[in-house]
């Protein structure tokens, strides 16, 4: 009696049907998360927001994976990725950041935030919180 094997995202399984993979296939197949990616564009300022030129960086999303900024002459900036549901993903930086609804509105200079949501299919803005010049950032969920 031959048993017959079943390969799913990867796992080799030896029974048709067993609980683990179909619990694995549930998750993935309700959440979604296996395809997602996020599109991070950060450029510097000293006028003006994020240059939709600037050059994209593609992150496969992953809880607990941390982009790092490479804006020159600026601190580094951390992005940890921190939760992943199917239509969004949190981020937490490692200092405040000015969120922007909309790429025209202007800087909070108070800006306390280090926890963002990114919902699928839409951008959020973040900056620096500073005045004379600094880091902007695009990032969308894919």
């Amino acid at each position: 009696m031959t048993k017959k094997r079943k390969t799913m995202i990867g796992i080799v399984c030896a029974a048709s049907a067993c609980a683990v993979c179909a619990a694995l296939f549930f998750y993935v197949s309700t959440t979604g998360i296996t395809a997602s990616r996020l599109i991070f564009i950060e450029t510097t300022w000293g006028e003006g927001g994020v240059d939709d030129k600037a050059p994209a960086r593609e992150i496969e999303v992953k809880e607990g994976r941390v982009i790092h900024s490479s804006a020159a002459g600026y601190e580094e900036i951390t992005f940890e990725i921190k939760e992943i549901s199917r239509d969004s993903v949190v981020i937490q930086t490692n200092r405040p950041m000015s969120l922007r609804k909309f790429e025209s509105d202007g800087i909070d200079l108070n800006a306390k935030e280090t926890e963002f949501i990114v919902k699928k299919d839409s951008a959020i803005f973040l900056n620096t919180p500073t005045m004379d010049g600094g880091a902007a950032y695009k990032i969308v969920l894919k």
